[in-house]
């Protein structure tokens, strides 16, 4: 490549790439960041995005967990390549709260409609009324003392063991 070219060319990480269109976004005029964004120009130099700077060596590893029990509710076939792991005490904070723009369609005797996830309510198995996005303690010993218990021993008379005899019992157990 001729000397003139390689000072057009700019090469970015993935992260120094975002980082710079954090910088142009932030501009009154967006023309520049749109034209970085799109066409990879940046002042006249063309913007080369190696994917493989920064990269995870083969000896990493990495462990991520979230809540998808959003997605788990709404989906009619999840596929996974790993174990789902349960846990009999949830952790709050995972609750969905806030939008993250995305709506599920549910049809019922009143008719077809789409509501956001964040808006969801949970479901009474009991008395099959709606109650709020965040369950009860009361709920929660009852999904799990009558529900979820139950069907793990139904599984798995051996391995049901290693869970909690009762949601009191786990609740003492993680407090």
């Amino acid at each position: 490549m001729p000397e003139d070219q390689e000072d057009q060319t700019v090469t970015h990480s993935v992260y120094s790439f975002v980082k710079r269109a954090q910088e142009l976004y932030k501009d009154e005029d967006k023309s520049e960041f749109v034209k970085f964004t799109l066409t990879g120009n940046d002042s006249g130099r063309q913007v080369f995005v190696d994917t493989l700077q920064n990269r995870m060596g083969a000896q990493e590893s990495y462990l991520m967990t979230r809540d998808y029990d959003s997605v788990l509710g709404i989906s009619t076939n999840v596929m996974v390549n790993q174990s789902l792991q349960m846990h009999p005490v949830c952790r709050f904070e995972e609750t969905l709260k806030h939008n993250v723009h995305l709506k599920h369609t549910f049809t019922n005797s009143k008719g077809t409609f789409s509501v956001p996830i964040h808006k969801i309510p949970n479901v009474d198995p009991h008395s099959g009324n709606p109650c709020s996005h965040i369950l009860s303690q009361e709920h929660f010993t009852t999904f799990y003392n009558k529900g979820l218990r139950p069907a793990l021993e139904a599984l798995d008379k051996v391995g049901v063991a290693e869970w909690p005899p009762s949601y009191t019992a786990e609740m003492f157990r993680a407090t």
